[in-house]
């Protein structure tokens, strides 16, 4: 196995690495400088995830009319989701170093039976 650099995406609020990343799930290391913030936006198919490793960070959530429903202030320590499909931008109050994770969200009733499951009769050794 060998190690890999990974290659640092500049951001105008200060830049972000994409750690890992496959189908269902990725995780970014980014570092967001005080007053950068992020464009107001939502992921079609994926969740967000913010883990606060140093600063202070505002995560504004948006209802589907554009207005502000919920703020949440994250310190050192602190996470907050995002679920897919939800409007939502941060705010960097101080430098920020975060990890991001996405995953996609499935639907637990994405199951569309053709028929009813069950047990079949035992057949009895009585002639």
């Amino acid at each position: 196995m060998k190690a890999s650099t990974v290659p640092v995406l500049s951001k105008a609020w200060g830049t972000n690495r994409c750690i890992f990343s496959d189908a269902n799930f990725e995780v970014h290391h980014a570092q967001i400088l005080a007053g950068g913030y992020s464009s107001r936006h939502h992921h079609r198919a994926k969740a967000n995830d913010f883990y606060l490793v140093e600063g202070t960070l505002k995560v504004i959530v948006y209802d589907a009319a554009g207005n502000e429903i919920q703020t949440v202030t994250l310190n050192c320590g602190d996470r907050f989701s995002v679920h897919a499909n939800v409007e939502h931008r941060f705010e960097a109050i101080t430098d920020v170093e975060l990890i991001e994770t996405y995953w996609v969200s499935l639907d637990p009733s994405d199951i569309v039976r053709a028929d009813e499951g069950g047990i079949t009769p035992k057949k009895s050794n009585v002639s």
